[in-house]
């Protein structure tokens, strides 16, 4: 363990991370982040004015500090996404402008969408839009408006149920509508940023494996497996898999990230293994992973 430690340093980082996130979400709610991040600051700071001679028996204040910051910090960032949720609706439709973030996903009867919400207030939602072709136009970026009744997310009510709104909850979102087709409408505007761009760019070639005419489970179980995208697998897919022992295969991992860089080395082989073009071709291959992580949500 000690060796592990020793190879991957940061490693050490994830227990006060994992720690700070599990307090937060089921413990207790730490009001006071900023002050934890405060102090750990203070004792890093506090490290580098100790003098020479007790420096080798203090060595373990800096990374106490460290640990504390790492904890204080990650409550904090948890809380803020929990107040980003967090939104009193109101008892009437109202004129909203939001930006779908992802590609939709469909739906038996309507289309499911995520919309960072701009105005009146900033919070993410998730919109289901009626069934119809134009909604298959929508793109990760365009901004639509429209007039709805935002609800809060609810659970099933049965005993030992999967809690639904606590899940909904601590990935950002803060409620839910439903869209006819006259309740919005695209204004024509784009917004680009990092995650969007990779969203796109999954779009892209989702619709580009459905020009190979594949049959619903070929292309569900190709996109699951190259792109992370699961929405279009059955649930008679999905328990094949399960029953079988090989969910872990849709679950896009190290396993995929490693075979991925070994394509780009082979593509990239003429450049050599040394030399300047053998640093090119790292860059290259790094930056292709960075571009696949992204598109997958890894």
């Amino acid at each position: 363990m000690s060796d592990l430690v020793a190879k991957i340093p940061f490693i050490r980082l994830l227990l006060p991370a994992v720690a700070s996130i599990s307090i937060s979400a089921f413990l207790i709610e730490l009001t006071y982040s900023w002050v934890i991040c405060m102090a750990g600051v203070g004792i890093m700071a506090v490290s580098f004015f100790i003098s020479e001679r007790k420096q080798f028996t203090c060595r373990w204040l800096f990374g106490a500090g460290l640990f504390i910051f790492v904890f204080g910090l990650f409550s904090l960032l948890f809380q803020q996404k929990i107040e980003e949720s967090q939104w009193r609706f109101a008892d009437e439709p109202t004129v909203c402008i939001g930006t779908v973030v992802d590609v939709p996903r469909e739906k038996p009867r309507s289309f499911a969408c995520n919309v960072k919400i701009s105005y009146p207030v900033s919070h993410k939602i998730v919109a289901y839009l009626q069934k119809e072709d134009r909604v298959r136009n929508i793109t990760p970026g365009d901004e639509i408006v429209f007039v709805a009744q935002i609800r809060t997310f609810k659970n099933f009510g049965n005993p030992d149920d999967f809690d639904y709104v606590r899940f909904m909850r601590n990935n950002g979102f803060s409620g839910t509508t439903y869209l006819s087709s006259s309740n919005w409408h695209p204004t024509g505007k784009e917004h680009a940023s990092l995650y969007v761009s990779a969203q796109k760019v999954r779009k892209k070639a989702l619709e580009f494996y459905r020009m190979f005419e594949l049959d619903n489970d070929a292309y569900s179980f190709i996109s699951a497996l190259t792109l992370g995208y699961k929405h279009y697998l059955t649930n008679e897919l999905l328990e094949a898999f399960r029953a079988s022992g090989t969910a872990h295969v849709l679950a896009v991992s190290g396993l995929h990230v490693g075979i991925v860089y070994g394509v780009f080395a082979f593509l990239f082989s003429f450049l050599g293994k040394t030399g300047r073009r053998s640093v090119i071709k790292q860059i290259i291959i790094i930056a292709a992973l960075w571009l696949y992580a992204f598109v997958t949500g890894l």
